[in-house]
Parts: C-alpha cells; sequence; structure tokens
C-alpha cells in the first residue's frame, strides 16, 4: 500500500515511458504512480509556510515490475 495521493495517470506513465529503467524521480505532494512502474524509496516531510508543509516523494523506475505487472 503507497499511502499517498498519486499523480494524475497522464503525467505518471508519460514520465515512466520517456525514462529509463532505473530513473529516480522527486515529486512534491503526490507520488508516482506504482501501475506504471515506480517504486518509492523514501517520502521527506519539508518545510513550505505557503502550503503549511509539503511531503516530497523519491521514486526509482523498474519496468521489470510494470511488464509483469500486465
Amino acid at each position: 500500500m503507497l499511502g499517498a495521493m498519486v499523480l494524475s495517470s497522464k503525467w505518471s506513465s508519460a514520465l515512466a515511458s520517456t525514462c529509463r529503467d532505473g530513473c529516480v524521480a522527486i515529486t512534491t505532494d503526490r507520488a508516482l504512480d506504482p501501475n506504471d512502474g515506480w517504486k518509492l524509496l523514501d517520502r521527506m516531510d519539508v518545510e513550505n509556510p505557503s502550503v503549511w508543509g509539503s511531503v516530497g516523494y523519491i521514486s526509482m523506475l523498474d519496468k521489470t515490475k510494470k511488464s509483469s505487472m500486465m
């Protein structure tokens, strides 16, 4: 279970299709979709006074995981 809001499938799958296997991506406030092969490595709470804080998500693309899910 991811336990985070997931970035729009449109963006998550577009990023997965253009990145190489093993690519690391950092997003804020929404995680990348594991159904597109993204594996959440870590999350970090960060100060962002304009919105009372943010969460950074560090994900790695595992294209073998994506293909095995289909």
